[in-house]
């Protein structure tokens, strides 16, 4: 009996899955706020007059570049590297965030400390 109720349990998560596979295809991102608010609801009035006195935050540019071989190639990491600290310099640009320079947080027993994500060599 137990060995059955695990195969069903593997056959569903397999077929949910090939499903999520199969729909990851049209994730979307979608930034607007207004949608979380039921129409006439006086705090989106309050969120639309912010909005239009202080604009919005959402002001980002997301550019996603793709590597048919593979990211993980020290002289493709070396030049996305160099381009992420290039876009620095654009006109408009406040800050430049990529996985090259992202590092986590680690606690140490002397004190808490960052490591790169990805090690560039």
């Amino acid at each position: 009996m137990n060995i059955n109720i695990r195969v069903i349990s593997v056959a569903i998560f397999g077929v949910l899955a090939i499903i999520s596979a199969f729909s990851i295809r049209n994730l979307k991102f979608s930034f607007d706020f207004e949608q979380f608010f039921p129409e006439g609801d006086e705090d989106l009035e309050f969120f639309q007059d912010f909005i239009r006195e202080f604009e919005s935050d959402d002001n980002f540019l997301l550019v996603a570049i793709r590597r048919e071989e593979g990211v993980f190639d020290q002289q493709f990491l070396e030049r996305f590297h160099d381009f992420s600290i290039q876009a620095r310099r654009l006109p408009h640009v406040t800050a430049c965030q990529s996985l090259t320079k992202f590092a986590y947080p680690v606690r140490t027993p002397f004190a808490i400390t960052t490591v790169p994500a990805i090690h560039i060599d």
